[in-house]
């Protein structure tokens, strides 16, 4: 088992306390579980909002490169929101909803395997 891998995954995700010993439990039950290309498309999902804010920025200065057009007011995803007028406690609880489905869809998908 490598250990070293997980342990690097979860201080990425959730640098202390607690959450990163989940994170690595989880990562390793995943892995045992499901095959490799199961558990990609799997992490895709679970980390929902964190792709989406990833993505945000590529698509942005990806847009800004060829085109020298914005897609967003300002990237990440969640500045853009709170540009448009959000208030950051909105644009939080939107993205734990956001966060909640993610998960949703993702014990869905993997009680379906």
């Amino acid at each position: 088992m490598n250990t070293k891998i997980i342990s690097l995954g979860g201080s990425i995700v959730a640098p202390e306390g607690p959450d990163a010993a989940f994170v690595a439990q989880f990562a390793e039950t995943v892995r045992t579980y499901l095959s490799a290309d199961a558990s990609r498309r799997l992490i895709f999902i679970v980390g929902g909002v964190f792709v989406m804010e990833a993505a945000s920025v590529m698509l942005q200065v990806l847009s800004f490169k060829l085109f020298k057009k914005r897609i967003f007011r300002m990237a990440p995803l969640h500045h853009h929101f709170e540009l448009k007028g959000w208030t950051e406690t909105q644009v939080v609880v939107r993205f734990w909803i956001l966060g909640g489905l993610f998960s949703l869809i993702s014990l869905i998908t993997l009680k379906v395997q």
